[in-house]
């Protein structure tokens, strides 16, 4: 141990502190004792001299006054002997020296000092003086002095025996404080010594503990060692943590990048002085930058300045101070691509940022485009559909009475259509209807509404045509489709078509008694031979169309109440293996035997028009689910459901009492709507489905892509089961557009998480494509047609 750490000791201190302090009491102590025996001494040199002088005085008096020189001197020098006086002289009365003892009389009597003056200034020797007196009479003075020597040994000797017992008594306080220091210490430096080992990391020992002050320190260390040896588990514990934290962040980081660097969006982030500090490498594509050129700490608007070159409008990226975050621009690019640009703001916990989102939505721009244009199109004929077509007659009746004048519907359909069907297949119907469509719509003008309303019925709106105009019209398109060459499968077939004419106001007040008008017209032509047109007739015609109505419907009621509805299955079949997913339910009425039972195409526009379609789906669902009590086995089902009872907002409440009677899981149940159904009514039918998709049941938007109408809304409506229009598939192997929009259709319910149906299915080519295409399920003539048997459970690997 060096001399400084030895200072630095606390006992040290502590001993040297006490003994400066005892040294200063000491030396006080001895001062003021030198001081208080000097002083006495002093006193006791003035008493006696005092003494002495009044024993000279009364001694030398008497001889003075006699003036016995010799007895005086006898006198004066027996005192001094006797009495150690440095020198003794005697005046006369003249102030002659008369007698002198120790002094030279040739020399002169040295100053006189007053006996107030015997203090510590006094030197070796003390010259005083006496006056002698008798009765009062002055005889003379006696000068003596007095050798002080005694006193300056008294004080020598005073100060070595003090300096001796202050030497002994601080050597004695030295080692009585040093080992108190050391007993006070000891302890406190093994706390010390402890206290460093745990600075220095080291595992601490335990502390000497009493009930003394350091003792309770020594248990405040042990307690305050067992903290720190806890704290230090923790801590370890949190590095551990934090280093796993560390590489967790730093994996997530590296994922992050890599999704970043994977996603089709340009991302550009900016902090809040306007600096880039990050791009992903679509931002870079998108804008023709390459990995070299180092964009992060550059300017927004720098790099901004950049991308403008590209832009068939530079002042597309100039962002006014007033505009919101989240608003969407959109940049067109000179190369024809359309990029929407929008920010966001994002806050950290260095302040706040701008995220820069760029998406090229020109693919999808055009995508959309199209399926604008499908949503009013039939995909088989390019014709408006029947949703179009009812705007269109709204509109039609809306600018008759707004301008005067009438309107006219022309409706028509191909006479023995369903023979062509049937004998040649449907390929050969399909060509026909696009054959048709296109004749037709030669004599279509632009202000004309031509439209495929299903099947094989067209319907033509005229605004502003009266009876003549009308008349004219339905004779050209009678004899243009007459005149039009057909050959199926190597046969020649003659077509023909029966038209309907209904004016409007003359004929109808509202849309739907327009088309009822105009469809009875129609029935009427086809009456008179066929291959002709005929003009509504109200008093001829009407009570006909009413006898229709009510023939359908006490049909249709008697079958319900006969129950003469059959249930005909057909097998929807997993694409990828062949196994059987679930059935299909299609109803046939079964009323006339032993004619075939007739398809829902013969009586559900009937049931429609007479309001027994509601009826018939409740029997349907009904009949459905007891089937699926009774057969454990038995595959889900789905049921078609109409719009009418889509409508009606006690229906899914209806279901969902049916199944909980049957104790059917409604898993087993898949509800079918039709898009178009769907579409009439958005609002209802996402209640409607919800309702269902509470309970369990799953439902099926039929005929996806007849219109696209749902796209819109897809994500919303939340149908998990897309079945795809048939006419998209029929055409699949043919139509390029078809397969385009198939394809669409897939990738979109892929990424919505949504289960593709394609129906239609009526050869293995066909069903190859829709694998190579992804489509989930598929259902069609190709691997049965509908029984009321049930299908195989898996059909092989060319459909069969």
């Amino acid at each position: 141990m060096n001399r400084w750490s030895l200072w630095r000791a606390l006992g040290t201190r502590l001993v040297v502190a006490s003994l400066l302090v005892e040294l200063l009491m000491l030396a006080l102590l001895v001062c003021n004792a030198w001081r208080v025996t000097e002083e006495g001494l002093l006193e006791q040199s003035r008493l006696r001299m005092q003494e002495v002088g009044t024993l000279l005085a009364a001694a030398l008096a008497a001889p003075l006054a006699e003036r016995d020189y010799v007895t005086l001197q006898e006198l004066l020098d027996a005192v001094r002997r006797r009495d150690g006086l440095s020198y003794l002289v005697l005046l006369d009365a003249d102030g002659r020296q008369v007698a002198a003892a120790g002094w030279n009389t040739q020399e002169a009597l040295p100053p006189v000092a007053d006996n107030a003056q015997l203090d510590h200034r006094y030197g070796a020797r003390f010259d005083g003086r006496r006056v002698l007196e008798l009765a009062g009479q002055r005889l003379g003075e006696l000068h003596f002095g007095v050798d002080l020597g005694f006193l300056h040994q008294l004080r020598a000797r005073l100060l070595s025996q003090s300096v001796l017992i202050a030497t002994l008594e601080m050597f004695a306080s030295t080692l009585l404080l040093g080992l108190i220091g050391y007993w006070l210490t000891r302890r406190l430096h093994a706390l010390s010594t402890l206290s460093e080992a745990l600075a220095d990391g080291g595992q601490a020992q335990r502390a000497a503990e009493g009930e003394d002050e350091v003792g309770r320190l020594g248990r405040a260390f042990n307690r305050m060692a067992d903290a720190i040896a806890v704290r230090i588990v923790e801590l370890e514990a949190a590095r551990d943590q934090s280093r796993r934290f560390l590489a967790h962040t730093q994996t997530e980081s590296a994922r992050l990048a890599a999704v970043l660097g994977a996603v089709r969006r340009g991302l550009l982030f900016t902090e809040g002085d306007g600096r880039i500090v990050f791009v992903n490498a679509a931002w870079r594509r998108m804008w023709g930058v390459d990995e070299q050129s180092g964009l992060v700490g550059r300017p927004l608007g720098e790099v901004f300045a950049y991308c403008a070159r590209w832009l068939s409008d530079p002042t597309q990226l100039q962002f006014s101070a007033g505009e919101r975050c989240g608003d969407e621009r959109e940049l067109r690019c000179t190369d024809g691509r359309i990029v929407v640009v929008r920010c966001e703001t994002v806050h950290d916990a260095a302040g706040s940022g701008l995220l820069w989102i760029f998406e090229d939505v020109t693919r999808e721009r055009e995508t959309a485009e199209r399926l604008l244009y499908l949503a009013e199109r039939d995909t088989l004929t390019g014709l408006y559909n029947r949703h179009r077509f009812a705007s269109a007659l709204e509109g039609m009746l809306r600018t008759v009475e707004r301008r005067g004048g009438s309107g006219a519907l022309l409706y028509f359909d191909l006479d023995n259509f369903k023979q062509i069907n049937d004998g040649f297949g449907h390929h050969a119907g399909d060509d026909v209807l696009q054959r048709v469509a296109r004749e037709v719509g030669r004599l279509v003008r632009a202000d004309e509404t031509l439209a495929r309303l299903g099947g094989d019925e067209f319907a033509l709106i005229v605004t502003g045509a009266g009876e003549n105009e009308a008349s004219v019209l339905a004779e050209r398109i009678v004899n243009a489709i007459g005149r039009l060459p057909c050959v199926c499968a190597g046969q020649p077939v003659r077509l023909s078509c029966s038209l309907g004419i209904a004016l409007y106001p003359q004929h109808a007040q509202t849309a739907s008694e327009l088309v009822v008008c105009a469809d009875a017209a129609m029935y009427q032509a086809k009456q008179a031979g066929r291959n002709a047109w005929r003009l509504f007739r109200l008093c001829a015609d009407a009570g006909q169309v009413q006898r229709e109505r009510m023939s359908w419907s006490t049909r249709l009621t008697r079958a319900l109440e006969r129950e003469q509805f059959r249930l005909f299955f057909q097998g929807i079949y997993r694409a990828r293996d062949g196994h059987l997913s679930h059935l299909e339910v299609l109803l046939r009425l079964d009323d006339v035997a032993p004619a075939p039972p007739c398809l829902p195409g013969e009586f559900v526009a009937a049931a429609e028009r007479s309001g027994r379609i509601t009826d018939i789906d409740r029997w349907v669902v009904g009949t459905a689910v007891r089937r699926l009590a009774t057969d454990l086995a038995l595959p889900p089902l789905a049921v078609n459901v109409s719009a009418r009872s889509l409508q009606q907002p006690g229906f899914a409440g209806f279901i969902l009492h049916v199944l909980a009677l049957h104790d059917v899981a409604p898993r087993r149940l898949l509800i079918e709507l039709t898009e178009s159904a769907v579409f009439a009514d958005i609002q209802q039918a996402r209640y409607f489905i919800a309702d269902l998709q509470r309970a369990g049941c799953r439902v099926c938007i039929d005929d996806f892509g007849s219109g696209f109408g749902t796209f819109p809304v897809l994500r919303e409506l939340g149908a998990e089961v897309l079945k795809i229009n048939a006419g998209l598939v029929r055409n699949l192997g043919s139509a390029h557009d078809d397969g385009c929009f198939v394809r669409a259709i897939v990738q979109i319910a892929r990424g919505l998480e949504r289960t593709t149906v394609a129906k239609g299915v009526e050869d293995a080519a066909t069903l190859a494509l829709l694998r190579e295409l992804g489509v989930d399920l598929v259902q069609g003539f190709h691997f049965g047609h509908p029984a009321a048997d049930l299908p195989p459970e898996q059909f092989g690997g060319d459909g069969h």
